[in-house]
């Protein structure tokens, strides 16, 4: 229920048919599916119908773009959007800063990770902080 199956963008342009077949059988035994680090060499907004996916993760080199210009804050807005109206969770990745994290949010992303959260910790960190949170 709690398991998500990435599968990288060069892997669906390497192999469509395989992808397609493999999605929906993971997809029918209640294994979500990633499609990680979307912005990444040739993206296309055609996976996004295409593929049955049910979580969509945009690339850092997006995200560090945010607050550049209007047209990228535009795209990656209209990137949320469309993936809501299909149905897909949204993760952004390499989220450095407040304004980047306040865009994403102002956009509806579902879930936001990076640096401006934490640094990797070890195993024996993340179980203090967990049980910190109790």
């Amino acid at each position: 229920k709690n398991l998500v199956f990435e599968l990288t963008e060069s892997v669906l342009i390497n192999s469509a048919d395989k992808a397609v077949k493999l999605i929906k059988e993971l997809n029918a035994s209640g294994i979500k599916v990633s499609m990680d680090d979307f912005g990444t060499g040739y993206s296309s907004l055609s996976y996004i119908y295409q593929f049955d996916f049910n979580e969509l993760k945009i690339d850092k080199s997006f995200t560090d773009l945010i607050g550049c210009s209007r047209k990228t804050d535009d795209f990656i807005k209209i990137l949320i959007d469309t993936c809501h109206k299909f149905g897909i969770q949204v993760v952004t990745e390499g989220v450095e800063n407040e304004q980047q994290y306040k865009k994403l949010l102002d956009d509806g992303c579902d879930i936001i990770q990076g640096y401006y959260f934490s640094r990797p910790v070890d195993e024996k960190c993340m179980i203090e902080m967990l049980a910190s949170n109790d």
